[in-house]
């Protein structure tokens, strides 16, 4: 078995951001005490504090400590100025402090942080402060660029489904703004709803070559690339965005998945095991084990992963038709058979798990069972079980 170290990020984590990440994860949890014990740590020796002063922040304010919460958000402020606005405007907003809710958001608008603004008349911190007559003044000025306005329409076109629209739309103001990174994004969006992903992976290019340090656009293009069956480029999307931003942690999962594909298992159990040092919980991780050590030989391995996460959830049917493969291939029949029909009894149309109930029975010397389970796993249309039978059950 491979043992896997905390420290081993890929190459690109350093031991102090480990708390910073683990911050991150317990925040994710909503354990927001931890969350704050985490961040406070990281703080002592972290070279990202920016970034820790502003996550601390926001676990504060799930916490409801708004005082503490802003000296947070104004260390950040002045460590790297713009981070911190907008959270800033959104706790005096809460606040009913207009003054100085005007006064950061004026300040986020201005910054490169700036978020769509779609999403800041969308946030109810703000809604109890629109009335007034500073905050309406300072949307009288125009914040946004045409290109950025012209991107947040055609997003807002591919999220309904006017996929052809968005892209006539973009088309056309792309001759205007030649170098705009966000319409490529966006036109890369409504191709891949339309099912064009050659132009897709296209714009996904153009984009990347204007905004090299995007974490979203190497996510987005990663998952592009897996559905193409790309998967060695994907791996390498993948950890293009988690050495820009390593608190994306989904992406783990997915680059592991993606190394599983290639055969690389080495890498595919490095990142799985990472995600459950953060995640031991997760349901969705604990399968991925089972299923990268299942495929790498490690059938015993596979069991003890998967083992636990029945016990979790047994309500599940690829649960018990995964961990009743590992337990085939160490001829554990009988397990294997008690998983395959728990597996069926939860969901009967499964035809390949009819099948590999089939060779489980026929191995442990029940001929007559195994055809009929063959049989029924042709019925559902299982490719494989015609063969079978023609050999064995005649």
């Amino acid at each position: 078995m491979l043992i896997v170290s905390l420290f081993l990020f890929s190459g690109f984590i350093s031991a102090q951001q480990e708390k910073y990440l683990r911050g991150v994860a317990a925040a994710d949890l909503k354990d927001y005490t931890s969350a704050v014990d985490f961040f406070t740590e990281a703080l002592k020796t972290s070279e990202i504090k920016p970034l820790c002063y502003m996550a601390r922040g926001k676990a504060f304010v799930q916490m409801g400590k708004a005082e503490e919460a802003i000296k947070d958000f104004l260390e950040a402020e002045k460590l790297k100025p713009g981070i911190g606005s907008y959270e800033l405007a959104k706790c005096y907003a809460r606040q009913g402090n207009i003054e100085n809710a005007v006064y950061y958001m004026r300040l986020h608008l201005e910054s490169p942080y700036k978020v769509l603004e779609s999403e800041i008349k969308k946030e109810d911190a703000f809604s109890n402060i629109e009335k007034f007559k500073d905050w309406k003044n300072l949307w009288q000025k125009e914040w946004y660029s045409k290109s950025e306005k012209i991107s947040a329409d055609a997003n807002y076109m591919v999220n309904s489904g006017d996929n052809m629209e968005a892209v006539e739309l973009i088309n056309k103001e792309l001759l205007h703004f030649p170098r705009a990174h966000e319409l490529y994004i966006a036109r890369a969006r409504a191709f891949i709803a339309l099912g064009n992903q050659r132009s897709a992976l296209d714009d996904y290019n153009t984009a990347l070559s204007l905004s090299k340090r995007n974490s979203e656009y190497f996510k987005e293009r990663g998952i592009l690339f897996s559905s193409l069956g790309r998967d060695k480029k994907a791996a390498d999307d993948f950890t293009q965005a988690l050495k820009i931003k390593p608190e994306m942690f989904e992406l783990y999962l997915l680059r592991a998945e993606a190394y599983k594909r290639v055969e690389d298992f080495k890498q595919a159990i490095r990142d799985v095991e990472l995600y459950l040092q953060f995640f031991p919980k997760s349901e969705e991780a604990m399968y991925v084990s089972g299923q990268v050590y299942y495929e790498y030989g490690e059938y015993a391995e596979s069991i003890k992963r998967l083992t636990p996460l029945i016990e979790k959830n047994s309500k599940k049917p690829e649960y018990y038709q995964a961990r009743g493969l590992a337990y085939f291939e160490i001829r554990e029949l009988d397990a294997a058979i008690a998983d395959f029909s728990q597996a069926l009894d939860l969901n009967p149309e499964l035809a390949e798990t009819w099948h590999s109930k089939a060779l489980a029975r026929y191995y442990n010397g029940d001929k007559e069972g195994a055809c009929r389970d063959w049989k029924r796993a042709l019925e559902l249309g299982s490719t494989s079980a015609n063969d079978y039978l023609g050999m064995y059950c005649k």
